[in-house]
């Protein structure tokens, strides 16, 4: 069962079109109250990998289930941003570009990572359950 949502368009479909290089680092950012968003999770990236959560069940703007609901290698990630579907949200994905370096790639996401805290360490805000890098 699908349907449609007016609040994408298709230009969300390939949001991360001014990435230059191969290797990024991205952080998924869920709203809470006030209009604010906290991060939920880094990672790294190459090619799409960080649209997965856009890509997740589209066809045009048709949202299907596992859109609504999706299901990676994250459990905690994925009910997160369930619930924050679910609530008629979206996650923001901010992406950093890091060129041809995978070597700066994996820094920036370790950093990043200790920056902002695991949630099963009870040091922060993220889902990741790994340092990075």
């Amino acid at each position: 069962m699908a349907f449609t949502d007016k609040r994408f368009s298709s230009a969300m479909l390939t949001p991360f079109a001014y990435i230059a290089g191969p290797f990024y680092v991205y952080t998924i950012s869920a709203p809470i109250p006030g209009g604010e968003f906290e991060p939920i999770y880094v990672g790294r990236g190459r090619g799409r990998r960080a649209t997965t959560y856009y890509r997740l069940g589209f066809s045009g703007q048709a949202l299907s289930p596992r859109y609504l609901a999706p299901k990676t290698h994250n459990p905690g990630l994925d009910a997160r941003v369930a619930a924050v579907r679910g609530a008629g949200q979206e996650v923001s994905i901010i992406a950093e570009d890091c060129g041809n370096s995978l070597g700066a790639a994996k820094i920036l996401e370790k950093a990043l990572i200790r920056r902002y805290g695991r949630r099963h360490l009870g040091t922060g805000t993220l889902y990741n359950r790994r340092s990075g890098g």
